[in-house]
């Protein structure tokens, strides 16, 4: 999932997450999992083994997005992502910062406090990073960071560029210094890229080979993988990459056909017979209307909590390594200052959170919460 919001809206989010850093955080020092293990053995040969653990079931997590760019809500993003998962996700699809990869500047002063903030906030928990290597269309190399321009030195540079790949493994580097991932996602929903830009296919699924095999190479103990999306993704793709991924991380928002209705059992098995672990990279259903590429769609937070248990019964059948359930709360789109593109493109996901933008629990959260506790034995 991508959601757009203006570059000064932005930077007030940034701005606003050092405040996050007095919100509570879990204290327990050992994760209910160790980073990279499935629940019970995996049948893939790229899994990274981890000691054995008593817990059975999927991490769960949800990134830190806030329903508005105020201190209310920034730290009520942090505080649910934090106290309420085993797994604290941090996704970037807004560009990369081109001049610091390439020139080596200093990275901009509000991101380097948002990426510290990140880090001391999500102590005790297992860490997942995403990054996308394309702009936010999926049609393009990736814009600078915050709708900063790249560097006129990558006009007209593509994913087949050694600059490119260049930044991009430096980009990789700098993630994992500074937030020290156990999971790596390094292809966020490469099959949509080149479902958009199938003549760039070879140069996209090329680009991600490089880049999986040099984090591996570097960081072998990180699980490194792409994520899949399941709706609008190009299909070939994920079977194209099976043996160049940890995981098959899957993106999935089933009503983007216009369809409230909860999947069949068998909605995602063609990601389940490759011989590699699965996960959930991204997911969410709403409880109230929401835009989709056919239309609105009407939905209630009742079948939320219904989409959320489909889920949960497939993670655990599937031994999952993890789900992340992107936005803990509801997006108040009036308050971000979108154009109205933006604004359409956020009425996709806007009420997909856990929580309504007041804070409110959805009947969903408790079954979340219980999940997070009990694992499949709940």
């Amino acid at each position: 999932m991508a959601i757009r919001s203006t570059t000064k809206a932005l930077m007030i989010v940034v701005a606003l997450v050092g405040a996050a850093c007095s919100t509570p955080t879990q204290t327990s020092e050992t994760p209910p999992r160790p980073p990279g293990s499935s629940a019970v053995e995996g049948t893939s040969s790229t899994s990274t083994t981890a000691p054995e653990s008593t817990f059975e079931g999927p991490l769960l997590g949800f990134t830190p997005f806030p329903s508005a760019p105020t201190t209310e809500a920034v730290v009520q993003a942090f505080e649910i992502a934090t106290s309420s998962g085993s797994l604290f996700a941090n996704h970037f699809d807004r560009g990369i910062p081109w001049e610091t990869l390439l020139s080596g500047e200093p990275l901009p002063e509000a991101f380097a406090a948002e990426l510290a903030a990140r880090r001391s906030e999500s102590q005790g928990q297992v860490i997942y990073v995403a990054t996308a290597i394309t702009n936010f269309e999926r049609d393009d190399i990736p814009d600078g960071l915050d709708g900063a321009p790249r560097p006129s030195s990558l006009d007209g540079a593509g994913p087949s560029s050694p600059e490119v790949e260049r930044a991009l493994k430096a980009w990789i580097d700098l993630l994992v210094a500074e937030l020290d991932p156990d999971y790596l996602n390094v292809g966020v929903e490469i099959d949509l890229a080149v479902a958009k830009r199938p003549d760039l296919a070879d140069d996209l699924m090329g680009l991600y080979r490089n880049l999986y095999e040099y984090t591996k190479d570097t960081y072998p103990d990180i699980v490194v993988f792409a994520s899949f999306q399941a709706e609008i993704g190009d299909p070939s793709v994920v079977a194209a990459l099976a043996d160049a991924t940890d995981l098959i991380a899957i993106s999935t928002y089933p009503y983007f056909d216009g369809n409230a209705a909860i999947p069949d059992s068998d909605y995602l098995d063609r990601f389940f017979n490759l011989g590699v672990d699965v996960a959930i990279a991204e997911t969410g259903f709403p409880t109230g209307s929401a835009n989709t590429p056919v239309g609105q769609v009407t939905s209630s937070p009742e079948r939320q909590d219904a989409y959320l248990r489909w889920l949960l019964d497939q993670a655990c059948a599937q031994n999952m390594a993890f789900v992340v359930w992107f936005l803990p709360g509801d997006i108040d789109t009036s308050a971000w200052g979108y154009t109205p593109d933006q604004e359409a493109i956020a009425g996709i996901f806007a009420t997909n959170g856990l929580h309504d933008t007041a804070g409110t629990a959805y009947p969903s959260f408790g079954r979340w919460t219980a999940a997070v506790d009990a694992g499949c034995s709940g």
